[in-house]
């Protein structure tokens, strides 16, 4: 179960009922600058959480979708970095291995 404090982000999921307008964002990075990097976690931070090293796992709106594709530049350079960004939906099949449990859009609650 992910918890989600309201203090990391604004725009919060408030109720379970508005999950069909919002969809999981895989966030993977590869950035060589420490200071960019510590800068783009923090940042991630604010829309989900980590599940690995260099993973985040997000839930978000199509608003907020925009503006993390929009702002996401600043923390890398595009010619020795690399961020790539998967949109999943519940018809995309996904399969976890190992100790961290898969985000499961129906088990979300505010803090």
């Amino acid at each position: 179960m992910i918890k989600i404090n309201k203090n990391q982000n604004q725009n919060a999921i408030k109720n379970t009922t508005i999950f069909s307008q919002k969809t999981l964002v895989l966030v993977i990075y590869d950035i060589s600058n420490d200071k960019k990097r510590r800068e783009l976690v923090k940042y991630l931070q604010s829309y989900g959480g980590r599940v690995q090293r260099s993973a985040f796992e997000c839930i978000m709106t199509k608003k907020l979708y925009k503006n993390l594709i929009k702002d996401i530049k600043k923390y890398m350079d595009p010619k020795t970095d690399s961020i790539r960004i998967y949109k999943l939906n519940r018809d995309n099949k996904i399969l976890n291995f190992g100790v961290n449990k898969l985000t499961d859009l129906d088990e979300i609650k505010i803090l």
